[in-house]
This record gives structure tokens, C-alpha cells and sequence, in this order.
């Protein structure tokens, strides 16, 4: 048999598509590997603070790109007002209700809106069209701990970060 003709429905393009699991926290970081603190219902077990209703942002930026504390940014890293958050600080995002988790994260960066008081944090994410989906949301952001330098180290040796300016 032979073709006799050939009509094209549509072109083919590369497209970037986001698949996952709804529930999945958005930050690949475990807090496992820093705190013996448990998540349970999307609450720490123990923390040192917590702000409800934190109004957050997102960003993002080419990889390899650090972060104003030193620390290269990736998913899971935020960026925070200096002035109210240690560089360094374990913190676990999450919304009140449970629909959306942000995760562990570590502030790394700064946030000139923060700075104005406008936002609270800005999470770090691998691509524009997920900081663009994620908006600004009103998420409660817990203070686990501050992360130790040799914490850092360690987690330097594993994702290519340090950051010289965390206190001790």
C-alpha cells in the first residue's frame, strides 16, 4: 500500500511539563539530615518560632547562580529579610490547611521586598514557570534551628555550597 497523501494535525515543539505528586513538598531538602525535629500534620514537633500567615513569593534564577550568603541556590534555599532570618536558618513552609508544603528550606539569599517589609520570604525555585505558578501564597514559616558551619560543610560536599558568612 501506498500513502496518498498526508495531512499534518499539528507541528511538534519541545515543552517543558511539570509532573509530580500534588501532596510532595515542593523543597527536595530533608530536614532528617540536620534536626531529630518530626513533621507531623505539617507541624514541626518543635521549633524556635513561628510566623503564621507569612506572606511569600517566588523566584528564580539560571543555575549555578549564588545566593548573597554564599550558598548556591537551588530548590529549597529562600530568600529572607538578614535583618529577621540568620543565613543558615532551618525552616519548615508549609499552609495552614496542608494544601500546599513548601518544605524544609535554608535561607540563603536576600529579599530586597522583605527588606521593605513587603513579603516575608521568597522560596527558590528550579524554573520561572514553577515561581510563576506558585505566585504569592500566605504560608506559615516555622524556625527549626540555624544550621552549624560544619553542617554547611557537609552539605557542601554533597550540593557544591558553603556559606562564609553563617554565624557560628
Amino acid at each position: 500500500t501506498e500513502a496518498v497523501g498526508v495531512t499534518v494535525e499539528d507541528y511538534p515543539y519541545n515543552e517543558i511539563t511539570l509532573v509530580g505528586d500534588s501532596t510532595a513538598a515542593a523543597s527536595p531538602l530533608d530536614g532528617s539530615l540536620y534536626t531529630d525535629v518530626k513533621i507531623i500534620d505539617n507541624v514541626p514537633s518543635s521549633y524556635v518560632s513561628m510566623t503564621a500567615n507569612a506572606p511569600c513569593t517566588a523566584y528564580s534564577f539560571k543555575p549555578g547562580v549564588y545566593g548573597s550568603s554564599g550558598m548556591r541556590l537551588v530548590q529549597g534555599m529562600v530568600a529572607v529579610d538578614p535583618d529577621e532570618y540568620n543565613y543558615g536558618d532551618l525552616l519548615y513552609i508549609t499552609s495552614a490547611d496542608g494544601s500546599f508544603v513548601y518544605g524544609w528550606a535554608i535561607a540563603a539569599d536576600a529579599c530586597e521586598a522583605a527588606m521593605w517589609g513587603i513579603v516575608d520570604i521568597d522560596c527558590f525555585f528550579e524554573t520561572y514557570k514553577e515561581s510563576v505558578l506558585f505566585g504569592k501564597r500566605y504560608l506559615n514559616v516555622y524556625v527549626v534551628d540555624t544550621l552549624t558551619k560544619e553542617q554547611l560543610e557537609e552539605y557542601k560536599e554533597h550540593e557544591g555550597m558553603f556559606n562564609l558568612r553563617v554565624p557560628d
